[in-house]
């Protein structure tokens, strides 16, 4: 495996290599912290952890907990996680002995459940490290220093951390199994430069950072901080797909990492492109959901028909929109209804009645229904067969996933992102072909059901939007789903 640019840092996986970026903070910041829990000073391996987990950017949903893999904690104390004196519980034991605050939930691989954490600093201390975050965004270095050494942390050093994980990113294994459905995505963003989305990010990150800083619940705030830091201080694009999934996901900091509005900010001078209600399109066609597909045939705004009738505010659609797409998922009913009524992380319920007036329905009665029939016809057979050809039967999923108790509800989620990610291909042929003499578009984003584009020539765009809009029509059609593609600009 390539060595840690440093012991201080958030991990990247690439494949199997990792690499470590640096706990970076203000030298105040620094002396705080050891002040605060003097044990520091004397272990630098303590500090390397501590670096790690306020430093990270990867966090659970919702509660925002930092996830951590025994690999990151092993790189920060210098130790090989497969050594047999490695034990990440001891490592966390140390480092609470040492006074840091910490709420530790183990995992447990047989529920698929990782590690996490919840790390609490003095408020004073906490309120330096957000200063010290909007600094780095904006690549503000005077006073830094790495966290585990106290050595100066320069421009030379942000270029010497952007050029060592170039040669690892360089040096990973391919990026998938060449069947992998989504390769040619994979080889789109592999071979883009990424100096103008770099460009990009940082003319708009005062604007960024100053929208992030009005997030009003604390950790939502301080995570979209942290990813804005380590995206001011360079950007590198660099996407992975899921080992069932034909899904790709971004590893590190991207700004599909941040919520919409920030990321949006961020992004502001490229355009954005989705397929309108993705998941609800497929379903109601891809299963013959008559009422769905009824309300897509009127032309007017998928969402407005279903608030209408359900007596429902736009201040209710993401609540709303985040229990249809759970329930597409196989969601059962009952947790649905909870989610309806109670809410789900920082969305609120609807309460009793509000919770009544959806599941009441005729759309939402025959998209469970839909459900529940392809559930029934996936237990039957054992098996799927994705857009893409590819098959899985249950047995795969008990030897990939054996967390999982319903194989149903995995196999069917299979088959719903491959016509996903079918439909969003055929954008890639387009960027191709005008990228064949010169880079006139660049992909800034790609989430699972639109992505953000930069376009070079201003003049041009409205053309090549066009072209790309049209492909994922055709796209669509050939698969029998009529998709509508969307853009705004940012």
């Amino acid at each position: 495996m390539t060595a840690p640019l440093t012991l201080a840092g958030r991990e990247t996986i690439v494949g199997s290599t990792a690499y470590i970026r640096p706990a970076i903070v203000s030298a105040s910041t620094r002396e705080m912290l050891l002040g605060h829990y003097p044990a520091l000073r004397q272990d630098d391996r303590l500090r390397s952890l501590l670096g790690a987990l306020i430093s990270s950017t990867f966090v659970e949903d919702g509660t925002h907990r930092v996830i951590l893999p025994y690999t990151t904690v092993a790189w920060a104390v210098g130790m090989r996680h497969n050594s047999s004196r490695f034990r990440m519980g001891q490592w966390l034991e140390r480092l609470s002995s040492a006074g840091i605050d910490l709420d530790v939930q183990k995992g447990n691989y047989r529920t698929g459940r990782a590690t996490t954490v919840h790390v609490v600093l003095p408020e004073e201390v906490q309120h330096s490290l957000d200063y010290d975050n909007q600094r780095l965004a904006m690549r503000d270095l005077q006073n830094m220093v790495l966290l585990a050494t106290g050595e100066p942390f320069t421009e030379a050093s942000r270029c010497k951390m952007l050029e060592a994980e170039q040669k690892v990113l360089a040096v990973s294994p391919d990026p998938g199994p060449p069947k992998h459905p989504a390769q040619p995505l994979l080889e789109c963003l592999a071979s883009q430069p990424t100096n103008a989305i770099n460009k990009i990010i940082k003319r708009n990150m005062p604007d960024a950072i100053a929208a992030a800083t009005q997030i009003p619940n604390d950790e939502t705030r301080r995570c979209a901080l942290k990813v804005l830091r380590e995206l001011g201080l360079g950007y590198r694009m660099c996407y992975e797909p899921a080992e069932l999934s034909p899904r790709v996901h971004s590893h590190g900091p991207s700004p599909d990492r941040l919520p919409k509005a920030i990321r949006r900010t961020l992004l502001k001078g490229c355009v954005e492109i989705d397929i309108v209600a993705t998941g609800l399109t497929i379903v109601s066609h891809f299963w013959n959901l008559r009422t769905l597909k009824g309300m897509f045939g009127t032309g007017e705004r998928i969402w407005d028909q279903i608030l209408r009738r359900s007596h429902l505010t736009e201040a209710d659609l993401p609540l709303l929109k985040k229990v249809v797409l759970a329930t597409i998922y196989g969601l059962p009913k009952r947790h649905a209804n909870a989610y309806l009524r109670d809410g789900v992380g920082s969305l609120t319920g609807l309460g009793p009645t509000g919770m009544r007036s959806i599941v009441r329905t005729k759309w939402m009665r025959e998209l469970r229904y839909g459900v529940n029939c392809k559930l029934k016809g996936v237990r039957i057979k054992g098996y799927v067969k994705d857009v893409f050809g590819r098959v899985f039967d249950e047995n795969l999923i008990r030897d990939v996933r054996p967390e999982k108790k319903r194989t149903d509800r995995v196999l069917m989620s299979l088959v719903i992102q491959a016509l996903e990610l079918r439909i969003l291909l055929a954008v890639i042929p387009i960027i191709q072909s005008e990228n064949k003499n010169s880079s006139r578009i660049r992909i800034a984003s790609w989430l699972h059901d639109g992505l953000t584009l930069h376009f070079v020539d201003k003049k041009e765009a409205p053309r090549q939007i066009r072209r790309i809009e049209q492909a994922i029509r055709q796209a669509g059609k050939e698969i029998g789903i009529p998709v509508k593609a969307g853009h705004s600009f940012l």
